[in-house]
């Protein structure tokens, strides 16, 4: 009876053993998970930032000095025009920050269909930088899901975004594509100086776009090359 007692202690204090490791596992796990979930939390709101205020700002930045020089050219319609369209870009930038700090929608998104908010796009981007935009919809609009609009928008901001600084176009066109029943298509199109593709990417927007669409488990495509022009293409479920 003594060993039969003596084993039995043995038994349970094994187990207590094994049941303090497994707590201590599923701790390390938990935080693990925690960390994981903290990282990509500021991940994603630094492609947020990236893709809405520091934009913004810029736009800001580009406005007050189109304005500043217009006055010293006593050219007092055109700084109404600029002064206009900068208190609308701070007042749409002041909407995206609260929004981003509330963790919703995007603002554009808020305010109607993912083809209005395109098209919002398309012409602020126009009326500050006077290259010339248009928009296509290909397909009847139907609402797809709140996670693939957003990265259809912030892709389409970020290139036309890298088309202003970077490419010298005259023209860039962006088509939204619903023929096919079970996804999204975008592309965006312009006519500048291109770049070479083999080349790393610079810069947090392009590598920021990347990453959203791999989120949704698809690709973003470029196809371009010196002198020749850029396309964005990239294709999210619906």
């Amino acid at each position: 009876m003594g060993l039969l007692i003596h084993v039995l202690v043995e038994e349970m204090e094994r187990r207590a053993d094994t049941i303090e490791v497994l707590h201590r596992t599923q701790a390390d796990l938990a935080a693990a998970e925690r960390a994981q979930g903290v990282l990509a939390e500021r991940e994603r709101l630094s492609r947020e930032i990236h893709d809405t205020l520091a934009q913004g700002f810029t736009s800001v930045v580009t406005l007050a000095r189109a304005a500043d020089a217009a006055l010293d050219r006593g050219d007092l319609a055109t700084v109404r025009e600029r002064l206009a369209l900068l208190e609308s870009t701070a007042a749409e930038n002041l909407a995206e920050a609260r929004l981003i700090v509330a963790a919703m929608t995007p603002g554009h998104l808020q305010q109607g269909t993912l083809a209005e908010a395109l098209q919002r796009v398309v012409d602020t981007a126009s009326a500050e930088s006077g290259i010339d935009g248009s928009l296509t919809v290909v397909g009847s609009p139907v609402a797809a899901a709140a996670n693939s609009e957003v990265v259809v928008l912030r892709t389409a901001q970020e290139a036309i975004a890298n088309i202003r600084r970077h490419s010298g176009a005259a023209t860039f066109s962006v088509r939204l594509d619903y023929a096919d029943p079970e996804r999204v298509g975008l592309e965006v199109r312009d006519d500048g100086q291109g770049f070479d593709p083999s080349a790393a990417p610079s810069g947090f927007g392009l590598v920021g776009a990347q990453s959203r669409a791999a989120d949704l488990g698809t690709e973003l495509l470029i196809d371009t090359a010196p002198g020749s022009g850029t396309t964005l293409r990239v294709s999210v479920p619906r």
